[in-house]
């Protein structure tokens, strides 16, 4: 099942109830690879009520089975009352979406940067809590630490966008994940090794077999430190 039919089906089951259908992630950008990349959608429903729900899950169902993640749904007022919370993912969707139906909620979306600040300390935090608590799970075996990497290059490069934002005086920041590693070595003062070649494993351009993959984390996590580090001690009263 293609985005697009997803979203003729939905326009179909769901009629007057359907507002907008977007792809958004690498999957709407210049960064797409078919062989690793998700296509990630977002729904938003006039009601986010049982009777849509159960509507959605019986569209979505062959394409979940597909192997695609679960499309997010939302109301128009959820998403305008979620920016203060999730303004990360929002910055993220703003900057590479496609509308596939419906109306365009998104090109207008509001980001503050004093409620970026925060959620970015927060992720970066937390997901070093995070690596450090699943490293234990590893057993040191370098393949799972390995996937590790893998598993969490893409967030980070998500969250990575968003500290250039904040941190650099131009909302133009960098599509490719390549090109957001190598600014954010520019802004926040980081070592890109660990990133790039993080990436090229997601991207399987390198094997973990050809790498010393213990010294590698220890980079990765060093370096998120570093950055965890940098918007701790940042005031940021700026909004944009």
């Amino acid at each position: 099942m293609t985005p697009q039919e997803l979203t003729s089906k939905l326009e179909s089951d769901l009629g007057k109830e359907l507002k907008a259908v977007y792809l958004y992630g690498s999957s709407a950008s210049a960064d797409f690879n078919p062989n690793v990349s998700d296509y990630n959608v977002m729904i938003v429903v006039e009601e986010r009520n049982m009777a849509t729900l159960n509507i959605l899950a019986k569209v979505c169902k062959p394409w979940i089975a597909g192997g695609n993640p679960a499309p997010f749904i939302f109301t128009e007022k959820r998403i305008l009352n979620s920016l203060d919370v999730f303004p990360v993912e929002f910055f993220d969707i703003k900057r590479s979406y496609k509308k596939l139906y419906g109306e365009d909620l998104i090109k207008d979306l509001d980001i503050q940067k004093d409620n970026l600040r925060h959620q970015l300390e927060n992720e970066f935090k937390g997901k070093l809590i995070n690596l450090s608590a699943a490293y234990l799970t590893t057993a040191g075996k370098p393949k799972a630490v390995a996937d590790l990497m893998t598993a969490t290059i893409s967030s980070f490069v998500a969250l990575f966008r968003g500290a250039i934002w904040l941190l650099s005086e131009t909302s133009d920041v960098p599509e490719q994940k390549s090109e957001v590693i190598q600014k954010a070595v520019e802004i926040l003062q980081i070592d890109s090794k660990p990133f790039l070649m993080a990436l090229q494993l997601k991207n399987r351009e390198i094997k973990f077999k050809s790498i010393d993959v213990d010294s590698l984390f220890n980079e990765y996590i060093n370096n998120i430190q570093i950055v965890a580090d940098k918007i701790d001690g940042l005031e940021c009263s700026v909004n944009s």
